[in-house]
């Protein structure tokens, strides 16, 4: 039952990574009309901050084991990584 609660929460953490960097690039893309680069990095500090909140609720749930939470950790800087060198996924 441990293999299988580490991987659930790998695809979970995943999903989030996507969907984190779904949220980021959007932003990015609508704040470029801005004049400020300070507005633009407080657009993204919030929205980083909401979407923290969001992935707490939904780790919540979660069974508070090490294992979790170092196979949703590695998943999720594993799909940000993979972004970032290797292909853009979004």
């Amino acid at each position: 039952m441990k293999c299988f609660s580490a991987a659930y929460w790998c695809l979970i953490y995943g999903f989030l990574a996507y969907l984190w960097l779904l949220f980021i690039s959007e932003i990015i893309e609508r704040t470029q009309s801005f004049k400020s680069s300070f507005l633009t990095g407080a657009v993204i500090l919030t929205g980083t901050v909401l979407f923290l909140t969001l992935v707490h609720r939904v780790t919540a749930s979660a069974e508070k084991k090490n294992v979790n939470r170092i196979a949703g950790s590695a998943s999720f800087c594993l799909v940000i990584l993979i972004h970032f060198y290797v292909v853009p996924l979004c």
